[in-house]
């Protein structure tokens, strides 16, 4: 076999791409090539997708399942009722915002409290991908958010109504008499 060596701009090392540990997230995109390449690009990243095309769709699913993070696309055309319903689950993940950078001023106080994040249209790939690893390293069990009350492994979340020690959640609703 014959060996080729590098030479100048060719050794360049590019950084390796935020990778998912199988972490399920809910893309809410109503541009299907939008929706296909962000599902297709981050279940190669590791993670677990499901698609909603409207903020009635994503309403739906998080009242049927548990989301470890949201990425929403702020054009979507129900968006203003997505951010005036707030879901009432038992889980809120955490979202990062596709928006242009035009409409930055009309989205700040959209994303209200909470973990949120935005990446300007069009994105980079690697753009994205870093900040959802970000938004879920930061909102993952056992990581007290900003005005969680913690004390060691036991964290109280006001903004989550939960109480986890360590990685698990404690059950408060049913107490013992």
């Amino acid at each position: 076999g014959r060996v080729e060596r590098m030479h100048g701009s060719d050794a360049r090392v590019k950084p390796a791409l935020a990778r998912g540990a199988g972490q399920h997230l809910l893309l809410v995109v109503h541009e299907p090539g939008v929706a296909e390449l962000l599902s297709t690009t981050l279940e190669l990243a590791g993670y677990r997708t499901a698609l909603a095309g409207t903020g009635g769709e994503a309403l739906k699913r998080l009242a049927e399942q548990r989301f470890d993070l949201m990425v929403v696309e702020a054009a979507l055309p129900d968006m203003a009722s997505l951010a005036r319903e707030r879901p009432v689950v038992a889980h809120r993940p955490p979202v990062l915002v596709l928006t242009g950078y035009d409409s930055l001023g009309d989205l700040v106080p959209e994303l209200g409290p909470g973990e949120r994040d935005y990446v300007t249209k069009p994105f980079r790939v690697a753009e994205v991908l870093a900040r959802v690893q970000v938004l879920l390293r930061d909102a993952r069990p056992g990581h007290p958010r900003d005005g969680a009350l913690s004390y060691r492994d036991l964290v109280l979340d006001d903004t989550l109504c939960e109480v986890r020690r360590g990685t698990r959640t404690l059950d408060m609703s049913l107490i013992p008499t």
